[in-house]
């Protein structure tokens, strides 16, 4: 009778320490579980800000290219003004030394 019960304690024992297992490893599961979500939906928010930093970034790109082709024409514009105003500063001062050129032979 006093091995029967070693014995049933021991069965006990055994089948307490499954279960406690198995509670450890259902808890284990759930918390993965949880970590596996929080990290899809951190993921998600992160893809989401990338896509609209990559948005910005694009804008700003398109907004530089602009502003460098109007720095090209506004060049352009300047570098024709420059020649003009030294055309007009040319003609001006041969007309002050009086060998401007009136067509009339």
């Amino acid at each position: 009778s006093t091995m029967f019960l070693c014995v049933l304690v021991a069965i006990l024992a055994v089948i307490g320490s499954w279960r406690c297992h198995k509670l450890h490893v259902d808890v284990l599961r759930q918390r993965n579980d949880e970590l596996v979500e929080s990290a899809a939906a951190a993921a998600a928010a992160h893809a989401s800000e990338l896509a609209e930093f990559q948005a910005s970034a694009d804008a700003l790109r398109h907004e530089l290219a602009a502003a460098a082709a109007q720095q090209v024409e506004q060049d352009a514009e300047m570098k024709e003004l420059e020649e003009a105003l030294r055309r007009a500063e040319r003609t001006a001062a041969m007309v002050e030394a009086g060998h401007y050129c009136t067509g009339k032979s």
